[in-house]
Formats: C-alpha cells, structure tokens, sequence
C-alpha cells in the first residue's frame, strides 16, 4: 500500500518524470525554454535521467559530454544572432513545442564566428577529424 493505494508484487511503477519537470511549484512557467532555472541550488536535480536506485548509468558520461561541447563551442567561437540583409541583427526567439512528451526548443538561426586567425586556423586542423 502507498498512500491508500495497492500496488500489487511485481507490478511495474513507472515516475512520471514529465509531470515532476512541469510542476510549477517546482519550476516557474515550466512550459518557458529557460535553462537558467537549473542554476538554482534549492531545486533537486532534474528527473530527465531517472530518480533513485535506477538512475540511468550513462547520466554523468552525458552531463561531461554536454560541458565539454558547450565548452569547446564557447572558447572558439562567438555565437550571434542571424542578420538580415541590411545588417540587423535578428533576434533569435526562444520558441519550444511539445513532441512526443519531450519540449524541445525550436530552431532557430545564428552565426558561428571564430574568435580569431588562431582560432579559425585551429578550426580548420581538426575539421577532418
């Protein structure tokens, strides 16, 4: 019994990690792209990779893979918004829909430009591989 409700042996629980991260007592406008909110040391962690004793055990490989690409991507390049053909910058919106039970940010445009010659040219070298 849990909480008045049988769970019969064997039975397969299933968390429902969709509802846990759309809980706006948890997070502010769950439904708004906005990865700030997973600054906050207050909030547990997120559930997106499981919870408990069957955490996945990829999780960690996953979080240094994402760092380690943002961080290569921030060091070598500045990221800015796509212009239009007179030269403004065009503001990228921060639009998500929901696929498959998975919100996910919409694409958008922008440019990728190396921080300098050194940069570019380091770039270049390792583009082959």
């Amino acid at each position: 019994m849990y909480k008045g409700y049988r769970i019969p042996k064997g039975a397969i629980v299933l968390g429902n990690s969709w509802a846990i991260s759309n809980n706006p007592e948890v997070y502010s406008e769950p439904e708004r792209f906005n990865p700030d909110r997973f600054l906050d040391p207050s909030v547990r962690d997120a559930p997106s990779f499981s919870f408990g004793r069957r955490i996945c055990p990829g999780l960690h490989h996953a979080e240094a893979v994402i760092f380690i690409t943002a961080a290569g991507l921030l060091a070598m390049f500045d990221i800015l918004p796509e212009v239009d053909v007179n030269g403004n910058p065009i503001p990228p919106k921060a639009e998500t829909t929901l696929k498959e039970a998975l919100r996910q940010v919409l694409p958008f445009k922008c440019r990728f430009i190396p921080q300098s010659e050194k940069h570019e040219q380091i770039i270049r070298e390792w583009g082959g591989v």
